[in-house]
């Protein structure tokens, strides 16, 4: 790795010399003024960032094993705003042997703790993903009193019935030499179901299809070689709460 590749970041002047040498070189908010001075960049104060990264970690349950639920340790990171980043260890070794109440006490959250649907839409918030169950599954038990099948339900399916499928929209695509046909596919618990929308179908329901992040389609079943589908003919919004899913839309 080349200098120019290297980046450097510091809030004392115990760091200045790293920070001059690096091919970008940042200081804190709360960095001497020599310090931001030879920084190509200055970013927030250093105790802001540490409380927002523990907001974060402390929402998607990366905090659970040391702070409880994930309720309980949103709490401790927001106290922790107020307390004073320390110094230098000598500091650290003068805090504990001192007791100091800030390390030591550690109050019950007055927050209930997230349900399963806040957690999993937690996760999708801070890492775009979940280790939980997938949102679709925590809908699976209404929908399926709807007569709504999984994705890996349509293998099994004879072509030519009417079927109903539902999941959180991960593509929409309208290619140019598909003369206005819109394909979509929606992704829940057990794989992917894909969609086919004529130009009809796309004209009566368009502000729902691009609109909403979930969707509950009705058609009849295709499978074309193995490739299974469904032909829309109805479409609607599904609203249970869940996180919204990135979508690759149009591309």
């Amino acid at each position: 790795v080349c200098r120019e590749e290297t980046v450097a970041g510091g809030d004392g002047l115990n760091d200045l010399e790293m920070v001059q040498w690096a091919g970008l070189g940042i200081a804190m908010g709360n960095a001497p003024q020599q310090l931001r001075d030879a920084a190509g960049w200055v970013t927030g104060p250093l105790q802001a960032m540490v409380a927002e990264e523990m907001r974060v970690l402390a929402e998607i349950g990366a905090l659970a094993p040391i702070g409880g639920d994930r309720r309980t340790a949103l709490w401790q990171s927001e106290r922790a705003k107020d307390v004073p980043l320390i110094a230098d260890a000598q500091d650290v070794g003068d805090t504990i042997s001192d007791g100091g109440p800030d390390l030591q006490v550690r109050p019950n959250s007055p927050l209930m703790q997230m349900s399963l649907l806040e957690r999993v839409a937690a996760d999708y918030s801070g890492t775009g993903l979940t280790i939980g169950p997938h949102p679709m599954a925590l809908a699976r038990a209404s929908l399926a009193t709807r007569g709504v099948l999984r994705a890996g339900d349509l293998k099994r399916i004879r072509p030519g019935r009417r079927v109903r499928v539902a999941g959180a929209v991960i593509t929409r695509q309208r290619p140019g030499t598909a003369k206005g046909f819109v394909f979509l596919s929606l992704e829940d618990e057990t794989g992917i179901a894909n969609a086919i929308v004529t130009p009809q179908v796309f004209g009566e329901y368009k502000r729902v299809l691009v609109d909403s992040p979930y969707l509950i389609l009705e058609g009849v079943l295709q499978n074309q070689d193995g490739s299974v589908s469904v032909k829309v003919d109805r479409a609607d919004a599904l609203v249970h709460g869940g996180p919204e899913v990135e979508s690759h839309d149009f591309h």
